[in-house]
């Protein structure tokens, strides 16, 4: 929450996925050179509607070793 600053974290497998509610704001960081990310979606993509966050703005403690690789996209960040 950008106002309270609360998150919170889980590590999901094969098993177990996360529903995140429309205008949920959600990031994820892949933890293995072989993991599979998918999406199901409620509504076709519309650019216009994106709101972009920096991965480190909201003081997430991601389980980082170094530098993470980002996509371009959030090397970009908020816009």
């Amino acid at each position: 929450n950008p106002e309270t600053g609360e998150w919170f974290g889980v590590v999901l497998d094969t098993e177990h996925g996360l529903l995140i509610p429309p205008e949920y704001a959600h990031g994820y960081l892949v933890l293995s050179e072989d993991s599979v990310v998918q999406y199901v979606v409620d509504r076709p993509y519309n650019k216009p509607e994106e709101e972009n966050f920096n991965w480190n703005e909201y003081n997430i403690e991601w389980p980082l070793d170094g530098e993470p690789i980002l996509s371009a996209k959030d090397a970009e960040g908020r816009k």
